[in-house]
């Protein structure tokens, strides 16, 4: 056959599946062994007659391999010469990538190794059946995967920091605390007197202490902190709060009150000691570079959650804390990592204090109360709840009380209230003398730890030593002239009284704590009180102990104070007992109500007084009868600058519109119908560029008749100061600013309606009627904190 006849393209073998490469034109040697028939006949075939052009189009021929021989083409080198003399060496280079494709192994491998093959022909590295790892390729795929699930770890590591610091805090407080009553106050003798005055001494000293060094370092980080973070959360920026400064104030100020032995929390202060590590975390650079504001919310939210976990051990009521104190609308892809965080918080806590840790220890049957208790349990519920609401009163009365000291002048007998009340060094030695002078006359239990009341309140058994083995031996509650009950009135009265001066101190500290003891005193009152006449009438006592209606005091007053009613399910994990689940619940439900009766809950009023920022908030009863035309007038043409745009081309007037710009963004209309807007900043370079790229068309917008409810909901979703109103042609008519709202409701709605935190004057309708009966309005300009010196 001559080397000159034309040659037909060779036939394809029906195993080979579609797309794969034509097989090698190089002929098989007639000295081979191995099918010799099927070698012949492949070599007459082709050139019997002269190929037509093929109907379908040959496939691409692969590319060259490179040069270096692989084990194939050596034993094609070291095989016998076929007839025609072509050396194998020789031969086209398509038919190298052929060459190494496997009929043999079936189709399913061969498929498989033909598919594999030919996309190595493309690459200029040989190929090779035994292929090392890429590790290029896995080091790629570890640092995709960490991009995406980075926040794992972040989450994990705050937890245990959190947790760390709350231990840290919480251990070093105890044994301050231990040691300034063990070893000063209880020296015995004719000493005794003399330990009562060094006690009172150091106690104010540590109280000052506390005060100075929160002037000096971070003044914001006065206060609980809770009304802050929700403010954050909300799109707000409060400088300096995130800081470590302000780190270093929160946990020497909570450390200093807590070891002095006044009655304040520490959930308030973990939550915002949480939210500082989670900011300092972010910056770090191994964070820092896969930070933006969503995950800034995210971990915000997850630190709340990990700090209500840390203080009292409870992470899922931990979580529905942070949900109902620091958002009003909550996105749910950030709760399995506020779980995440909270969970390991809650383990790492209880690892490292497993024998002292802060849970409480009750112990009941599974069933210890009877059906018709539970009408004895919601009457003790709505007066936890009246008495929660005036305790926020009271505090506002403390608060404009000392405002108005602080406003009189240093003449007479004037500068004397100006001292002791007006400035924060005298009022807060006020509170440290009184209420350890107080302490130390009433008895022992007001030395001890919340944790240690709160056992003795919670605990089934008598408050005798002779009747309960599990009773603290300093607390001698029978003691006293009038047994337990006179010494339960007592502390009552010292702790409510006493926690409201405490909140208002210019230092770090929390609320929730002393409301748990306030309402388990209550509930304690009320049981023994019971327990006993019941006894003295039918000889037998037929009600539940004592110490289930101490739980049941203490969800319905901490949640009428706090408004949150998370704080059943804290109780529920705090107690360990699941048997007082459902009167808890009740109380929850009924002590929220009866206190919103009396007064707004202690967060929003401090969020008031001390002026945040937020979002406007519509009550219930105005939040589907009204609509944003009752607030704004819709009827008129828009008035503002704005920007309009013909056929897409910057309007003529645009340095006018600029100079009499009343705010940060422009509304842009097009022919009419409102289009977006354009930032102020933005306007100048967009005259220059592309201008219709500019404009920002995902603005808030909303009808004339659309609710309230709505309108609020569009200023906290997008956090944007201003939405604008358009007609149903898209006619722009007129806009809402969030600071108008309030105001705007109060001009012309019925002040039932307004909400209460947005009100000129404070919240419940039988503490309004109080402050009108006795003339003690204080105006929306109060300012808590910002004593002078």
């Amino acid at each position: 056959m001559s080397d000159d006849s034309p040659q037909a393209p060779p036939r394809r073998s029906t195993s080979d599946t579609e797309g794969s490469p034509p097989p090698s034109p190089v002929a098989m040697p007639e000295s081979s062994t191995s099918q010799p028939e099927m070698a012949t006949v492949d070599l007459e075939a082709a050139p019997t007659t002269t190929a037509a052009p093929p109907t379908q189009p040959l496939p691409p021929p692969p590319r060259q391999p490179s040069p270096r021989r692989t084990d194939r083409q050596s034993m094609a080198i070291d095989a016998p010469p076929p007839e025609n003399g072509t050396s194998p060496s020789l031969a086209s280079p398509q038919a190298a990538p052929e060459m190494t494709v496997d009929q043999d192994e079936g189709d399913v491998y061969g498929g498989f190794r033909r598919r594999f093959k030919l996309k190595k022909s493309r690459s200029a590295e040989p190929w090779s059946t035994t292929r090392k790892p890429r590790l290029p390729a896995i080091k790629r795929r570890i640092a995709s995967a960490w991009a995406h699930n980075y926040f794992w770890l972040f989450l994990v590591v705050l937890a245990v920091i959190t947790s760390i610091s709350a231990f840290v805090m919480d251990e070093t407080a105890a044994n301050l605390r231990k040691g300034l009553v063990n070893g000063v106050l209880r020296t015995g003798g004719s000493q005794k007197d003399y330990g009562v005055i060094l006690y009172i001494f150091l106690r104010v000293c540590i109280t000052l202490i506390a005060v100075e060094l929160t002037k000096r370092i971070a003044p914001i980080a006065a206060g609980s902190g809770i009304p802050e973070v929700k403010s954050i959360l909300a799109g707000f920026s409060i400088p300096g709060f995130l800081e470590p400064r302000t780190l270093v104030a929160k946990v020497l100020g909570v450390v200093l009150l807590l070891g002095a032995g006044l009655p304040i929390g520490k959930e308030g202060p973990f939550i915002h000691t949480a939210a500082i590590l989670a900011e300092l975390l972010m910056r770090v650079p191994f964070f820092a570079r896969h930070t933006n504001e969503l995950f800034r919310n995210q971990m915000l939210s997850a630190a709340a959650a990990v700090g209500v976990s840390a203080a009292f051990g409870a992470p899922i009521g931990g979580i529905l804390f942070s949900i109902e104190a620091t958002a009003n609308y909550y996105a749910t892809s950030h709760y399995w990592g506020a779980f995440l965080c909270a969970t390991v918080g809650a383990f790492t806590s209880r690892e490292l204090a497993f024998k002292s840790y802060g849970a409480f220890s009750p112990h009941f049957d599974t069933v210890s109360y009877k059906h018709w208790e539970v009408w004895i349990f919601l009457l003790l519920s709505a007066v936890c709840g009246i008495l929660g609401g005036f305790f926020v009163t009271l505090f506002t009365a403390f608060v404009g009380l000392r405002r108005r000291c602080a406003a009189l002048k240093m003449k007479g007998l004037s500068a004397i209230p100006k001292i002791v009340l007006g400035t924060n060094l005298g009022f807060s030695a006020l509170v440290a003398l009184t209420s350890g002078l107080f302490a130390c006359w009433i008895g022992d239990f007001a030395l001890l730890g919340t944790r240690e009341v709160m056992d003795d309140l919670f605990s089934e058994f008598p408050l005798r030593e002779d009747a309960n083995p599990k009773l603290h031996q300093r607390s001698r509650w029978d003691e006293r002239d009038g047994g337990v009950g006179a010494s339960l009135c007592l502390f009552i009265v010292f702790t409510f009284f006493f926690s409201t001066l405490c909140i208002g101190l210019p230092v770090s500290n929390g609320l929730v704590t002393p409301s748990f003891a306030i309402g388990a005193g209550i509930g304690r009152l009320v049981g023994e009180a019971l327990r006993t006449l019941t006894t003295s009438v039918t000889g037998e006592c037929p009600l539940s102990p004592a110490g289930g209606y101490a739980i049941v005091g203490a969800a319905a007053f901490s949640v009428s104070v706090t408004g949150k009613l998370s704080i059943g399910v804290v109780i529920s994990e705090l107690t360990g007992q699941l048997s007082y689940s459902i009167p808890v619940l009740f109380a929850c439900v009924v002590g929220l109500g009866a206190g919103q009766l009396v007064e707004i809950d202690i967060y929003a009023m401090i969020a008031r007084l001390k002026a945040l920022p937020h979002w406007p908030a519509i009550h219930a009863a105005a939040n589907f009868s009204k609509t944003v035309s009752d607030v704004v007038e819709c009827t008129k043409a828009y008035e503002e600058p704005c920007l309009a745009l013909v056929d897409d081309h910057p309007p003529a007037n645009v340095q006018d519109t600029l100079n009499s710009a009343t705010h940060v963004v422009i509304p842009v209309v097009r022919n009419g119908v409102f289009v977006g807007v354009m930032r102020v900043a933005d306007l100048a370079s967009a005259m220059e560029g592309d201008f219709t790229a500019a404009i920002d068309d995902a603005w808030p917008r909303c009808a004339p008749s659309a609710t309230l409810s709505h309108l609020c909901f569009l200023f906290d979703l997008h956090h944007k100061d201003r939405v604008f109103v358009v007609s149903g042609g898209g006619r722009l008519v007129g806009h809402v600013d969030a600071s108008e709202v309030g105001q705007a409701l109060a001009a012309k709605m019925p002040a039932q309606e307004t909400c209460p935190t947005d009100a000129r004057d404070g919240g419940g309708v039988l503490a309004g009627a109080a402050r009108a009966a006795l003339g003690a309005r204080f105006g929306g300009r109060l300012v808590i904190f910002k004593f002078s010196y």
